[in-house]
């Protein structure tokens, strides 16, 4: 029976087989090849993200930490500025002066000499000392009576304007009555004018009134206190 022609023999089909194989590892060699071409560049635009995202986070750290540190370097320059502010001497801050009261309402006739001496709290404020010497003529008796008294206050002022003020003082008195000598105490409120009349100097105006209104008290209730003096940085 004869064989076809068709039929390859052993001899050649074990070349077709190897040049297949051949051919198909040749694919997976060029295919393994692009993988590893196209993984480094996954991997490096994988890792070019992740440090700009490191940075960005970085950054933002970065300005979070600053900001109580730039809180603290103003807050410091303030108090260092406060700190080189000059300050007023505790000296300037003294004024001294001297009072000549009269009072002539009345049948009371009333003259008076006081040193003072102050220091201002602020500039509004000030608390002060006063010592005095006064003379009285008292008309209300026969024969008039006179009498020498003397006596201290503390008081205090508040400057509403450079030239207007209030004034509360408590002051008391040693007087000369004819039963014997007698200490008088005194509240007395009321307000001034001030006047500058050159350099640190002041003259001023004040008028005071007694609220204690004491029984020993030689003036008529509310008789008005009236009072002229001067000062040196007033």
């Amino acid at each position: 029976m004869p064989q076809p022609d068709s039929i390859p023999s052993r001899s050649d089909a074990a070349p077709r087989n190897v040049f297949a194989a051949f051919q198909v590892r040749r694919q997976k060699v060029l295919s393994l090849e692009n993988d590893a071409t196209i993984k480094p560049e996954n991997e490096f635009g994988r890792d070019v993200t992740m440090k700009l995202l490191a940075l960005v986070m970085l950054a933002a750290v970065s300005l979070t930490a600053l900001q109580p540190l730039q809180a603290q370097v103003t807050d410091s320059t303030t108090v260092v500025v406060q700190e080189q502010a000059p300050s007023q001497p505790a000296h300037s801050r003294i004024y001294y002066g001297g009072e000549l009261g009269f009072n002539f309402f009345g049948d009371v006739f009333r003259l008076s000499i006081k040193p003072l001496a102050a220091y201002k709290i602020t500039d509004k404020l000030s608390l002060g000392a006063k010592v005095g010497y006064e003379y009285v003529k008292d008309k209300r008796f026969d024969p008039d009576r006179t009498y020498n008294n003397y006596g201290a206050s503390l008081f205090t002022r508040y400057r509403f304007i450079p030239q207007i003020y209030g004034h509360v003082e408590f002051a008391e008195f040693n007087y000369d009555y004819p039963t014997g000598r007698e200490w008088v105490p005194f509240l007395l409120v009321g307000g001034g004018l001030a006047q500058r009349v050159g350099g640190n100097a002041w003259v001023f105006v004040e008028v005071l009134f007694d609220v204690l209104q004491s029984s020993k008290s030689p003036y008529e209730e509310w008789e008005p206190w009236v009072t002229v003096g001067v000062g040196v940085g007033f």
